[in-house]
């Protein structure tokens, strides 16, 4: 999850410090493609109904996967049909205090 964010990270400070003739859209697309990748991977790893990701408790992987799936709906992946398990669980956490204190 750690790479997802990274590469999200990558892909939007691309799209949003460079300037717009200097944009390289090769870049961000492959970002993209690489955080689809990651997320879908994990999102096959998801219990259906699953509370978080591991131990049954929060840990690091669900605030790291919390942030992935953030950056990637706001590059235009579509979690919602394309990692369902991930975009649900991530609609959860963000009811509960941790998440939704933090929500911008």
């Amino acid at each position: 999850m750690m790479g997802a964010c990274d590469k999200g990270l990558r892909a939007a400070y691309e799209r949003n410090h460079r300037l717009l003739e200097k944009l390289h859209q090769p870049w961000i697309d492959d970002c993209a493609a690489q955080m689809t990748n990651a997320l879908a991977v994990v999102d096959a790893m998801i219990e259906p109904g699953a509370s978080y990701m591991l131990l049954g408790r929060i840990t690091q992987a669900d605030v790291a996967m919390f942030v992935a799936e953030r950056f990637a709906r706001a590059l235009g992946i579509d979690t919602e049909t394309g990692m369902p398990r991930l975009r649900n669980l991530t609609k959860r956490l963000a009811e509960t205090p941790p998440f939704a204190l933090t929500e911008p």
